[in-house]
Formats: structure tokens, sequence, C-alpha cells
């Protein structure tokens, strides 16, 4: 599989629209940084024992366009650590405004929120914290660099809301950053990302494990997008399918078509966007597909993305198509288990990735 037969050279596992992609133009030549997010689930988590796709992808990136830092670190991260009455705000109501709802909220100076940086951060001097304006309530956090005195950060409630909006401060990060809560009221932050300078190339990885297109976009009077139009990014890749699929959540099809395609258009309106269809998943496991339809199921969300991409005239990776059935696929060696790749397989969807970012 993978073999071209097409008249323009591409690859069966790639699906390349009839239309000029604007990537490259809008990042070079630059002298501003430039962002790209990915959406994802546990296959492109950085939490990962191993080194995701993702990770071979910023590391290409900013080989060629420049180190700009590590980007968005979402609630989920295991550099974070809570104490006092941090919650989280996924209910869905108008504070709703973090990534898969991962947005948390805080209501007194006890609460503190610290990030710990990890080993191969690299150089970070700027910060930029996430927070939602619920145009009613104008509360304030402050910061703690590396165990030093803390400092307002100063957060700006002058636009129109509800909506979530961003405050980046100049900081040199060695060790950690601390944020607590408002001394009245509640705050609600969604997220920090760190920085190198203000050029270069900037992957925001929104991989977190058990997401989906329904935890990325059902979000009632809330907006769980809403992190697109803060960070602007030229370029999204979106590698959200598998857990839609599990038959005890499983979303709807007509539903899955409609939030990816939102999902497409709100990412298009700042740059362009690759969509990545999942290697195939074991279909006799914890995902309890009926008996004997896990591939067909599968293929059936799979039809859906390839609609989306049809319509919005984006280009889709196909793992599926790349490397045929999970017994091919554990034949190949890239299976850790019924659902994830494991760093043999991580390697091989880097390269098929920038393979058709090449074409694209």
């Amino acid at each position: 599989m993978g073999s071209s037969g097409r008249r323009d050279g591409s690859p069966r596992w790639l699906q390349l629209p009839a239309r000029a992609h604007r990537w490259r133009q809008l990042i070079a030549p630059s002298s501003a940084r430039f962002n790209v997010v990915v959406w994802g689930d546990s296959n492109t988590d950085e939490d990962s024992v191993y080194t995701t796709w993702v990770e071979r992808l910023r590391s290409e990136l900013q080989r060629e366009h420049g180190v700009g830092g590590i980007g968005y670190q979402g609630l989920w991260r295991n550099e974070y650590a809570f104490a006092g009455s941090w919650a989280r705000q996924n209910d869905k109501s108008t504070f709703d405004r973090g990534p898969y709802g991962w947005s948390y909220s805080a209501d007194a100076q006890a609460d503190i929120l610290t990030w710990t940086k990890p080993g191969g951060a690299g150089t970070i001097d700027r910060f930029e914290v996430f927070y939602v304006d619920a145009d009613f309530i104008e509360v304030d956090y402050q910061y703690s660099v590396d165990g030093g005195a803390w400092t307002a950060l100063a957060l700006d409630y002058s636009g129109a809301g509800p909506a979530l909006r961003s405050k980046t401060i100049a900081a040199t990060i060695t060790t950690s950053l601390r944020l607590r809560g408002p001394a009245a009221f509640v705050g609600h932050c969604a997220g920090v990302a760190f920085y190198s300078g203000t050029t270069g190339c900037v992957v925001h990885n929104l991989g977190s494990g058990g997401e989906s297109i329904a935890t990325a976009c059902d979000d009632g009077d809330g907006d769980r997008l809403a992190i697109i139009d803060v960070i602007q990014p030229k370029l999204t890749l979106v590698n959200l399918l598998t857990n839609d699929t599990l038959t005890s959540v499983q979303t709807p099809l007509a539903s899955y078509e409609a939030w990816l395609g939102t999902l497409v258009d709100r990412s298009l309106a700042h740059g362009d966007v690759l969509l990545i269809a999942p290697q195939m998943q074991d279909p006799s496991g914890a995902f309890a597909y009926p008996a004997g339809q896990g591939h067909v199921t599968q293929r059936a969300y799979e039809a859906k993305l390839a609609a989306v991409a049809d319509t919005k005239r984006v280009p889709v990776v196909s793992l599926a198509e790349a490397w045929g059935s999970y017994t091919a696929l554990q034949t190949l060696g890239y299976s850790a288990d019924s659902y994830h790749l494991n760093q043999a397989g991580q390697d091989a969807a880097a390269a098929l990735i920038s393979q058709a970012l090449r074409h694209a």
C-alpha cells in the first residue's frame, strides 16, 4: 500500500484537493512567530511514553524556521499541580472556553497552580496565560516565576465578552511558573503557552488522551474552539476520530461530520488544515464494537472525514490507507496495543505527515 497511481504523483494514502495551499506562503518569508496547532487524542499526547509524531513535526519545522518555544500546555498535562479549590469548568456554560472543556476556576489566593518546566523545553523567556472574560466579572491573577515574588498579571477586560483572551508576559522561566487565584470573585484559566523569543515556529500540541471531535466541539453555551481565534494558527492538523467510534460513547455520524466541519472552518479563517485519519484499531478490543463490525464502523467515520475534506478542500493523510488492516499494522510492528502506536509507528506516522506537508 502507499504506492502512487495518480497523475499528480501523490500516494493513495494522501487525499489532495485541487486548491493552492497557503501555509508555506504564510510563513515564509516572515520575521514574526508562526503558529501550528494540533488537535488530537492519546496518540498525540506528549505525556505518552513514546516520542509522538507531533514532537517529530515540531523538531522538523523548527529546524527549518527557527525555535519559537514549546507552545500551549493544556491543563491536562502532567507538568501542572493544583493546590486549593481549583475546579474544572467543563459544564458547557458560557465559561466553558478551554480546549475539550479544560479550563479551571479559582476564587482565592490560596488556589495556586504550579507548572514545572519539563526537561528538553529549552529556553523560555515569555509565557501567555489564557483566561475567560465573562463580561461581568473582572478579576486578576498573580504570577510567580522560579519561586520569586508575586506580581499582578494585569489582565485586560476592555473587550466585549464572553470571550477567551490571553496576556503575554516577558519573563525567563528556569524551573517553574505559579499562578494564584484572585482575592475576590472567581477567575477562569484555560492554560498557558511558553515561548522563546518572538520569531520562529511554535507547535501548540492540543493532544489529550480520550478526546474526540465530540469533546472538542459539543460545548453548549461555551466555545471550546475559542483558542483557534486567539492563537490564529497558519497550519492546523486534526487527528480526532478514534474515540468518536467507541460504542459506549459513540458520536453520531452526522454530528461527527458537522463538528469536524466547524473545526475546519474556524481554522481555515487563519491558515490551512490537514486532516489525519488514524491507523486501524483492534476490531475485537475494548472499544466493544458490535461483533465483527470494528473496521466497518471505523471506515464509516473515515468516510465522513473524507467528505468534510472534499467539501472544505483540505488534504487528508490516512494512516489506515497507508498501513492496511489491524493485522497488517501488527505485522509492520507499529502497534503498541489495540489502539496506540509504538515508537516505530509514531516515527512512521511522522514521515507520512511530513511527506504530506511537502505535497501541500
